[in-house]
């Protein structure tokens, strides 16, 4: 019932403990390995960058759509796609048309 461990060294001998399964020098200095690194590292900077250029584009549609966007996105819908969907929109055509700017604010007075 307890714990067998016939055959194996001990795990604070080098080489051997939970963390060492891949410390050969093989395995990690390997050039496929550095250029494996070197092509997630760059994909992960596009990818940031490419997402930095549509935050930039949601925000030119201005105040009225950006809230819309969060309102929509708080009812669930998925983030990155819907911000795809938003940039898409004619920006110059939204704002040529007031769609950049909320309504005025109304003040109902009663009267007497």
């Amino acid at each position: 019932m307890g714990f067998q461990n016939a055959g194996r060294a001990a795990p604070d001998s080098p080489g051997n403990g939970p963390l060492d399964a891949h410390s050969s020098a093989a395995c990690c200095n390997s050039p496929n390995n550095a250029v494996t690194l070197k092509n997630q590292a760059g994909e992960q900077a596009r990818q940031r960058l490419r997402r930095q250029r549509l935050v930039e584009r949601l925000h030119r549609l201005g105040p009225a759509p950006l809230y819309h966007f969060l309102t929509e996105v708080e009812r669930g819908a998925p983030l990155w796609p819907h911000v795809e969907r938003y940039v898409a929109l004619p920006a110059a055509f939204i704002k040529a048309n007031g769609g950049d700017r909320f309504a005025p604010s109304l003040h109902c007075i009663d009267l007497p």
